[in-house]
């Protein structure tokens, strides 16, 4: 639930509270005080709250135009300019986040991007976010950067091919056509 002001009278029954004043009446205990910066949080937007840690962050944002999600932080290159350099660790429960959050996604939403890392090392579960998308936004455009390695398993890039998502886009950089150079730049042949 989001309350603006202060004297908002506060319903029960919400699994958080985030104010943007402090309000007047005694806040339930999973209540957040929001600083001014954070008053673009409107109706519509998905927010994780983290009660032992006292945190939220926002994961959806409703009114805009740019919505992407960091589906991994692993990597099967080690690009020379990556401003993201690939981590080996489990960090499958990010996967697990997106597909909770896609059903409270608006269906008006216009484009969602996936990135990382390297969506295509989650394998099964990108096949099951990028249904999931097709199932609750079936007009809304997917818009995937990816190296392409992993597209050369046969097997994988017909299970992405038989979503027939009307408007996937998979944008794989080609740092250059001589293979020596971009293999330089990618760190990986």
């Amino acid at each position: 639930y989001l309350s603006r002001n202060a004297d908002d009278l506060i319903p029960e029954g919400f699994a958080g509270y985030v104010f943007l004043e402090k309000p007047t009446a005694l806040p339930p205990d999973n209540s957040f005080l929001l600083d001014p910066d954070m008053s673009y949080l409107g109706n519509g937007d998905v927010v994780k709250i983290n009660p032992e840690r006292k945190s939220f962050r926002a994961l959806y944002r409703r009114s805009s135009n740019h919505n992407a999600f960091l589906l991994t932080e692993r990597c099967n290159n080690y690009c020379l300019m990556c401003s993201q350099p690939p981590r080996e660790i489990d960090d499958s429960h990010i996967a697990d986040e997106i597909l909770r959050v896609i059903p409270f996604m608006s269906q008006e939403t216009n484009a969602i991007g996936l990135t990382g890392g390297e969506p295509t090392l989650l394998g099964d579960k990108l096949v099951q976010i990028v249904k999931a998308l097709k199932c609750r936004l079936p007009s809304t455009a997917v818009h995937m950067l990816s190296n392409g390695r992993n597209f050369r398993n046969l097997s994988f890039a017909q299970s992405i091919a038989d979503i027939q998502h009307p408007d996937l886009m998979i944008g794989i950089p080609v740092y250059s056509d001589i293979s020596s150079q971009h293999d330089y730049v990618v760190q990986a042949d």
